[in-house]
């Protein structure tokens, strides 16, 4: 019943982030690698979990299929270190760049901890088929695959994801 309660209260607290910034003496863990079958859905996207900070406890919000918005794209929530704090950056729709694909941000390990990359927008190429950025299972490790172009010869460019 406590989980139950942490978790409705978490998602009240998301569908508010809008409303309210959130800030945190403490870095947020590591994030949780979600057990999802991805799978595409038409006019929906995957809107990946967060952590949000409930009192003084971190409490994870899972992923979920949201609606797409018709020349939008879906720009991650995260947490930025300001100084010694941690701000939440609200996830949002953002207008979608004629020409253009967006490729996802993702957290990547650094120094010991992890660190956030944000999104980023890659021209569109004529001679390529975009693959978008996504974490893959390898044995007990998940390994994050940057987005990228296919079929120029490059190699995706992967991170292994903390322990």
């Amino acid at each position: 019943m406590h989980r139950l309660l942490i978790i409705s209260l978490s998602a009240a607290l998301v569908g508010c982030a809008a409303n309210y910034e959130y800030i945190s003496d403490e870095a947020p863990p590591a994030p949780a690698v979600e057990q999802v079958v991805f799978q595409h859905r038409d006019g929906q996207v995957w809107i990946p979990g967060h952590y949000v900070r409930v009192g003084e406890r971190w409490a994870w919000v899972q992923g979920y299929y949201e609606d797409e918005q018709p020349g939008k794209v879906h720009r991650e929530g995260y947490w930025d270190a300001r100084g010694k704090r941690w701000h939440y950056v609200p996830a949002m729709w953002i207008d979608d760049r004629p020409g253009y694909v967006r490729s996802r941000g993702h957290w990547e390990p650094k120094d010991g901890g992890v660190v956030w990359v944000a999104g980023y927008w890659s021209k569109i190429r004529e001679d390529a088929q975009w693959e978008p950025g996504q974490w893959r299972r390898h044995g007990d490790r998940s390994i994050w695959s940057i987005g990228h172009w296919r079929g120029d010869g490059a190699k995706p460019i992967v991170r292994h994801a903390p322990k």
